[in-house]
């Protein structure tokens, strides 16, 4: 799964572009809910999915419309 977050200019607003069924892509506005333990959580309003941003470990779950748990883990780039 791949997925972007962004701050677009001076806006203060997250979003999160993320590639959905048959691979279109979403882009849409997630907003703070709570922080707890390390971790920051974020629910969309446009579509029914849950972000956790472990501040810790440095991934990402995400808990979509079908209650379906996804984990991604920060990756840094491979200088050739």
């Amino acid at each position: 799964m791949n997925y972007m977050l962004r701050s677009i200019g001076g806006e203060n607003k997250l979003f999160v572009t993320m590639s959905k069924k048959y691979g279109a892509l979403y882009k849409y506005e997630v907003k703070p809910i709570t922080i707890a333990d390390d971790k920051v959580f974020f629910k969309s309003n446009f579509i029914n999915e849950d972000f956790i941003f472990d501040l810790k470990g440095q991934c990402l779950e995400i808990v979509d419309v079908y209650e379906q748990k996804q984990t991604l883990k920060k990756q840094t780039a491979l200088i050739s």
